[in-house]
């Protein structure tokens, strides 16, 4: 009932992705639907964006994808902001918070 929905965190799904290796995951994407909620007839589609792992923007120094994550090595995270488009046409945008989790031990640096 809002044209500019903000949803909590606990709200967001968590998504596994699984690479062979940092740099194969930077080639990979997301495409995320945006949808209505309607209770008598189907849900709508209001429109999409791609989430592309390549344009996100790490802080200065973080790079996952070239094996440098931050210094307590837990998470890399980037913020992005997403054209919504349908039938090519933007309809509003989408902007968020990724955060990337290694799930195998990080290698020690030398």
């Amino acid at each position: 009932k809002t044209l500019n929905p903000v949803w909590p965190r606990q709200k967001l799904p968590t998504i596994h992705v699984c690479a062979d290796s940092p740099q194969s995951l930077e080639q990979d994407h997301i495409l995320i639907s945006i949808m209505d909620r309607d209770t008598v007839t189907a849900d709508d589609l209001l429109g999409s964006s791609v989430l592309s792992f390549r344009s996100l923007h790490f802080a200065s120094g973080v790079d996952p994808f070239r094996g440098a994550w931050p210094q307590d090595r837990a998470q890399a995270q980037a913020s992005f902001d997403l054209p919504v488009l349908y039938a090519g046409i933007r309809q509003g945008s989408l902007s968020g918070t990724v955060s990337i989790t290694p799930t195998s031990p990080l290698p020690l640096d030398e």
